[in-house]
């Protein structure tokens, strides 16, 4: 009685949890008939869950079929599958789900069916199509970039060197001032392209990730940047990550604490790194200018510049931002005005 009442009990919840799913959930035998079928299956799919027992693979997109088929072979093998596939809905619009599929084994180890749980993901494949439709704009503007207005950019310099070298003696004061204020902007132009194609680059390049020594970056940020052993930590933790663009957004960080610093004190610039469960903190703080609240929300934009009054094009923190979410992390800010930034990222470790 006991034993009776507890499978009850069990069932009940089993179909407490399958009603109120935002899934589909169904359950197959050995032959591939179809034992359970959740009631969200009829609005995932537009068909009556009668007409879905009958014919489950009514649903699928025809030109996903041998996929799906595929799929329910490896599971038969004892081996769980994972797949993403179109739904043929019935009002004729193109649906994507993805499905777990697990096998469901006997006592003693054979196949005896399957539990197929699926959910709509049609959302996150607009947005992913979205992306990469935007990042080949980026692409192909960052071409635009690179070809049709460096060729230019370049004969513009390069004539400024010709008249630099030949006839800037001869010219009067006035003259050289217009030809000084023409490589400034010629200067400044050639800044700008770079960081576009830099901030491109980071946007859309390949990222190979592997288990980083942090050490080893940290201590190549202190050689480079003449850090003292109180101002950089150097533990023996690993993240996972890739190891050139992860030197790229630390030192991004340092570089800005020293170019924002503030001339009225000594800088204060420290590197501390901390672990928590699976997490490593990388944090760069200084005592440099600062930002306030309404600069914050701003930082993060490419080609927005907060400080005019020193050279730059908007793009560092923009890259580091893009970086750092390319591999899985995430990075905030807290500042005051004329105290200073703390920049904490965050990376998985290991």
């Amino acid at each position: 009685m006991f034993k009776r009442s507890k499978k009850n009990l069990a069932e009940e919840r089993f179909k407490l949890l399958s009603d109120n799913m935002a899934a589909s959930i169904l359950l197959r035998d050995i032959d591939g008939k179809t034992l359970f079928l959740s009631p969200y299956t009829e609005i995932l799919t537009g068909y009556p869950l009668e007409t879905l027992k009958n014919d489950f693979l009514l649903a699928i997109h025809p030109e996903d079929l041998e996929t799906f088929n595929k799929a329910y072979k490896v599971v038969s093998l004892g081996e769980s599958y994972q797949l993403r596939f179109r739904i043929a809905h019935r009002s004729g619009i193109e649906i994507w789900a993805e499905s777990r599929i697990v096998p469901i084994m006997n006592d003693s180890g054979d196949y005896e069916g399957s539990l197929t749980i699926t959910f709509d993901v049609t959302g996150q494949v607009r947005y992913q199509k979205i992306v990469e439709a935007r990042n080949r704009e980026l692409q192909d503007f960052s071409y635009m970039i690179s070809h049709d207005l460096k060729s230019p950019l370049y004969t513009i310099k390069g004539m400024l060197g010709v008249i630099e070298a030949d006839y800037l003696s001869n010219l009067s004061p006035e003259l050289k001032e217009i030809i000084n204020h023409i490589q400034t902007a010629q200067g400044r132009l050639e800044s700008l392209i770079t960081g576009i194609l830099e901030y491109s680059r980071a946007s859309s390049e390949a990222i190979e990730e592997s288990e980083i020594q942090l050490k080893e970056i940290l201590t190549d940020i202190k050689r480079d940047f003449n850090l003292k052993d109180n101002e950089i930590d150097a533990p023996d933790y690993k993240v996972l990550g890739n190891k050139t663009k992860l030197y790229q957004i630390i030192s991004n960080l340092v570089s800005n604490a020293i170019k924002y610093k503030d001339h009225k004190r000594e800088l204060a610039i420290k590197v501390r790194v901390t672990k928590e469960g699976n997490r490593v903190f990388i944090t760069v703080s200084d005592n440099g200018r600062g930002l306030s609240e309404d600069q914050l929300g701003l930082i993060f934009r490419p080609f927005h510049r907060i400080h005019r009054d020193l050279e730059g094009t908007g793009v560092g923190l923009a890259i580091v931002q893009t970086l750092v979410d390319r591999m899985g992390g995430e990075i905030k800010v807290e500042s005051k005005v004329g105290e200073g930034s703390r920049f904490i990222v965050c990376l998985r470790g290991v």
